[in-house]
């Protein structure tokens, strides 16, 4: 008797439906209040094993302006080092055989811009995923009301060159791909890394932005995050060649979508 072959894919067993288990998480992420979201992160940077964790680094560099957030630390074992820096707050994510599969980040700032660009050439990134907008609407305790704040600085070129510490930046090919029927965007921006004395290319980086993703919130499906993941994360996890992904803060969701 020739054997059958069962596409892997998870099913409930006993009623044969098949389970997305990232829409699972997301489903389960929706239910909950907002307030949720701050309670379980307070309780995780308050955690003994965490506070035990060494983080020289970030105590020391944690107020200054490279630092977007001064309550998001980075671990020293796994500290993202940039030549010629003090201090890059980023960590390295590695996997089962401890191989650099993700670089955690935040959204850049005005004055860390050019060591985020050092890292990327450093580290021989050519994929960075950005899961936020440059500026969001955000909850102002002081003044009780909704205001705009930067949450990423625009560090790649939108309408000319960016320049920094001895390249430049040009896009050749921008396009955006609509999915969930319109409502949740992607924008891919094929970006060339130039070294502007020699005018010598360095390398091309896919600049992925989940425009649908909005700091402290979660997409409305998980259309946009799995074709980044399909047609960009996996590609080059596949190849060893690690990504960098940030929102405004950090990329704890984008991760844990990325391993289930």
């Amino acid at each position: 008797m020739s054997k059958v072959k069962v596409p892997k894919k998870l099913y409930n067993e006993r009623h044969h439906v098949h389970i997305n288990p990232q829409q699972q998480a997301l489903a389960h992420m929706a239910s909950k209040n907002p307030k949720d979201f701050y309670s379980e992160w307070n309780s995780i940077i308050t955690d003994k094993q965490l506070k035990e964790l060494p983080c020289v680094a970030w105590t020391k560099h944690k107020t200054s302006s490279k630092n977007r957030y001064a309550n998001v630390p980075c671990v020293d074992n796994e500290l993202v080092s940039v030549r010629g820096s003090p201090f890059f707050n980023g960590n390295f994510i590695r996997g089962a055989d401890g191989e650099k599969i993700f670089i955690a980040g935040q959204g850049p700032t005005t004055d860390s811009v050019e060591d985020f660009w050092n890292v990327i050439i450093q580290e021989g990134i050519n994929v960075v995923v950005m899961l936020c907008n440059p500026v969001e609407e955000s909850f102002d305790k002081l003044s009780g009301k909704t205001v705009l704040k930067e949450k990423s600085f625009i560090y790649w070129p939108t309408n000319s060159e960016f320049h920094f510490d001895g390249f430049q930046v040009e896009a050749t090919n921008v396009k955006e791909q609509l999915l969930n029927k319109g409502r949740e965007s992607v924008i891919v921006s094929k970006l060339r890394v130039i070294d502007s004395k020699k005018q010598k290319l360095i390398r091309t980086v896919f600049h992925v932005q989940h425009k649908s993703w909005k700091d402290l919130s979660i997409p409305e499906s998980t259309q946009a995050t799995m074709f980044i993941i399909k047609k960009f994360v996996k590609p080059e996890i596949e190849k060893n060649c690690p990504i960098f992904v940030h929102c405004s803060a950090g990329f704890v969701i984008f991760l844990v979508f990325d391993i289930i």
